[in-house]
């Protein structure tokens, strides 16, 4: 038996997939607040001197735009918290394909991305032979300034989401469903 109030316990019975949207409807905030941040980090990185320039920074930017390219498609990639892509506004769009495709072939998966080659080069020298590898990478040096927009879009799309989805609860219940948020994001 369960301990939990009757009335709660009929509200997931009666309205558990409208409680479930808007479950997922926080674990979207929750991958924009993370996109958000590392946006703002990124903002905040530079100016540099050519001195400034190690292996060190250059890991540490593509392990920030990695996170942020990860993060952004969660909520659009897999599983009933998914935003239709249709949703991005058709100016943003490219930006929206640009952000997926670095998940998806740069940092994700295939690791087949424009802005990465890996090169092995084979040298023979008498009884050896002698491999040198590298790799050339193409990045911005902080934060695309074409991204904002898009990520703003985002926070602001998701808060009317969520506000949607406590008003259709309120309605279906008769009682009013509010979340404490503070502002859309800016």
């Amino acid at each position: 038996m369960s301990d939990q109030d009757p009335e709660i316990e009929r509200l997931y019975v009666e309205h558990g997939e409208d409680i479930s949207r808007l479950a997922q409807d926080v674990q979207n905030a929750y991958s924009f607040s993370k996109v958000s941040f590392i946006y703002a980090r990124l903002k905040k990185l530079g100016p540099w001197k050519p001195e400034d320039f190690s292996m060190q920074l250059i890991l540490e930017i593509d392990m920030m735009q990695a996170a942020l390219a990860v993060e952004y498609a969660r909520v659009f990639v897999g599983g009933s918290r998914k935003v239709n892509k249709d949703k991005v506004p058709e100016h943003l769009r490219s930006v929206h394909e640009e952000i997926m495709e670095l998940r998806n072939k740069r940092y994700a998966h295939d690791d087949n991305h424009v802005s990465v080659e890996n090169s092995v080069d084979i040298q023979i020298h008498d009884d050896w032979v002698e491999v040198k590898s590298g790799t050339t990478m193409a990045m911005c040096l902080g934060a695309p300034p074409e991204w904002e927009e898009l990520i703003k879009w985002l926070g602001q799309f998701l808060c009317e989401q969520t506000e949607k989805q406590l008003k259709r609860l309120t309605e279906k219940t008769g009682l009013e469903w509010v979340q404490p948020m503070g502002p859309p994001p800016d």
